[in-house]
């Protein structure tokens, strides 16, 4: 296994020690910037101070690393065996599919990657939504393991909508909009769709007619019509799918948090 730097959720180098250190030559570190701008500001500070920027941006990270070793490794373990054998992250599956059944491989590549949409939206983006406003005390971890894959719907739905209103971010927007619309659309509109059998008429069709083999040239002539019609729902429905598909695989580099 290849071990990964950590993710922080605090570093030492954007601490009250480092913005203290930082003061001692003039120098305010800025709360965000885009990218661009983060590169310059390195630069200049490195170019300045080259003594205070080491010890703040390089000398406290390494200093970090050294203190929370054993906490690191903890985590580490802890994220392997949740990853692994809780949350399966290296795998793809549908809460959607009928279990015990058999079903073809276009079934399982449709309902897969939307059931995993849904868990990017209502899991993913919901610790996000949580994680970067005051209100994330409705996360609470928990001690047991199986409860760690819990569901946080309205904040991954909240997230989105924080998304879409970014302004200055418009490509974020525009990918935050699209998964939007492809969730509801597979959790939402896609349910609701009429059963071809029953709009079509072939359900009741078949019950008016149990033996197909006594059929007039009028009931065949119906079974006809009705069987044309149940062929072009299952069309349109078969075409919508791919459509949406192919949209939801457009957007796969914006499907990251």
């Amino acid at each position: 296994m290849r071990i990964k730097p950590i993710t922080r959720p605090h570093y030492w180098s954007n601490s009250a020690v480092s913005d203290f250190l930082y003061k001692k030559v003039n120098v305010k570190k800025p709360h965000s910037l885009s990218m661009n701008d983060w590169k310059m500001w390195h630069e200049t500070t490195k170019q300045e101070h080259p003594i205070m920027y080491f010890i703040n941006e390089e000398a406290l990270g390494v200093f970090q690393d050294i203190v929370m070793f054993p906490i690191d490794l903890y985590k580490r373990i802890k994220f392997v065996i949740r990853n692994r054998y809780i949350s399966h992250s290296h795998c793809m599956c549908s809460t959607t599919l009928e279990k015990g059944v058999y079903h073809d491989f276009r079934d399982k590549m449709l309902h897969c990657l939307f059931d995993e949409l849904v868990d990017f939206v209502e899991i993913e983006k919901g610790l996000m939504n949580i994680a970067w406003n005051s209100d994330g005390c409705r996360y609470k971890k928990s001690i047991f393991p199986w409860k760690w894959s819990s569901r946080y719907k309205e904040d991954g739905i909240a997230y989105l909508q924080w998304e879409m209103s970014l302004e200055d971010c418009p490509d974020q927007a525009n990918a935050a909009s699209i998964q939007f619309y492809l969730y509801t659309w597979w959790t939402v509109t896609r349910p609701q769709r009429e059963d071809p059998h029953q709009s079509s008429g072939w359900d009741i069709w078949c019950d008016q007619h149990p033996a197909f083999s006594d059929l007039s040239d009028e009931d065949r002539s119906k079974q006809s019509v009705i069987l044309k019609n149940l062929q072009k729902i299952e069309e349109a429905y078969d075409a919508e799918d791919q459509e949406m598909l192919h949209r939801l695989i457009d957007i796969r580099m914006s499907c990251w948090t």
